[in-house]
């Protein structure tokens, strides 16, 4: 899959319900634990696995520079409530809803990447969509960066496999809080914009859905009446071509039985032949006595 093919299927159409589907790169996931992120994070699959059902329903946040809210910045963050990071100088402007793993072509090369699906709200920021529109017909590659917190059960605290360390720690039970859209540089490079589409909503997908049901379920029946329809028309064929093979035998059975009667009776014409010249032979035996 590449970013190029990816980019020529966005759409520049606006949805009234105001979702823009978008699909992005969270994070690099990496063969070993030879390879880390600027930020010293290597991401393993399995573990990536493990965690990325927290993808589900994450925010995805824009820090704006400014009170037109169209060009994002960094993360936003501000501070710390114990173990939870606490980005108020960032807004939420869409939503992710669902998560795959892939392999994705980067820069002519190929990366194993989390990739996440949701979309952004162009009914509150379209400034801010229209901006991403701007980037990417540009030619310019649109970034950001993931976010990870630790899990309720250990207090907020990420548990790293074999433990933290400056290079190379690896994150094994931990949630996906966030993905900020960044103009800044991010720590993972291959973290990108994949998609940016139009999103329909569930009643005009279940509209959809109950059409292209209609529709099949009518040409399944169309369908099944041609094989019924041929299937009959094959069978009356067989059965006339079994009636005449019949009919043909039937006719034989009675040239059989004809010749059999013939011959029965010229059986029958010799029998009385011969008895009538045994008869004959026993008088003339008689006389010669």
């Amino acid at each position: 899959m590449k970013i190029q093919e990816r980019i020529l299927e966005i759409s520049q159409a606006t949805n009234p319900n105001g979702r823009r589907k978008v699909k992005f790169v969270l994070h690099e996931i990496y063969p070993d634990r030879n390879q880390w992120n600027r930020n010293g994070i290597t991401y393993l699959e399995q573990y990536t696995r493990d965690n990325a059902d927290s993808v589900k329903g994450m925010p995805l946040c824009a820090e704006f520079l400014d009170g037109d809210k169209d060009i994002p910045y960094g993360h936003g963050l501000t501070g710390h409530i114990k173990n939870m990071p606490v980005f108020e100088d960032s807004v939420q402007v869409g939503v992710f809803e669902d998560w795959s793993i892939e392999d994705i072509e980067i820069d002519g090369e190929i990366h194993r990447c989390l990739c996440a699906t949701g979309y952004i709200n162009e009914g509150r920021y379209p400034k801010f969509v229209k901006w991403i529109e701007d980037q990417i017909e540009d030619g310019e590659t649109l970034r950001g960066s993931v976010e990870f917190v630790g899990t309720k059960d250990n207090d907020g605290e990420i548990i790293y496999d074999g433990g933290w360390k400056e290079q190379g720690r690896v994150p094994m039970i931990y949630d996906y809080s966030g993905y900020c859209i960044l103009s800044v540089k991010p720590s993972d490079p291959s973290a990108i914009l994949l998609e940016l589409n139009q999103f329909k909503n569930n009643l005009e997908d279940a509209e959809m859905n109950e059409e292209l049901n209609k529709a099949l379920s009518g040409f399944k029946t169309d369908i099944i009446n041609a094989f019924k329809d041929t299937r009959n028309v094959e069978t009356n064929e067989q059965v006339s071509a079994l009636e005449s093979k019949v009919a043909e035998l039937n006719s034989k059975v009675t040239e059989l039985n004809t010749t059999i009667e013939e011959k029965d009776k010229e059986i029958e014409e010799l029998n009385k032949k011969c008895d009538e010249a045994n008869a004959e032979a026993a008088k003339k035996e008689e006389k010669a006595k």
